[in-house]
């Protein structure tokens, strides 16, 4: 099973905190909410494949720390 770590950063170019989700050396998904509603972006990590459960679970814990 993929590790997936969580990391919620200022970025220059948003008006809104971000979240990432990094497998590996690798951001897979960036969260905002620069547009009034949350926002997720997937990158580009063709063939990468992850537990559904942890991925989703990963995405609530980086909603949960944008929203509060």
């Amino acid at each position: 099973m993929k590790k997936l770590k969580i990391v919620i950063t200022d970025d220059s170019n948003k008006d809104s905190l971000i979240a990432e989700i990094w497998c590996n050396d690798k951001i897979i998904v960036e969260i905002n909410s620069e547009k009034g509603y949350l926002e997720v972006e997937f990158n580009d990590v063709k063939g990468l494949q992850l537990d559904l459960e942890n991925l989703l679970t990963a995405i609530n814990i980086a909603k949960d720390k944008l929203v509060n």
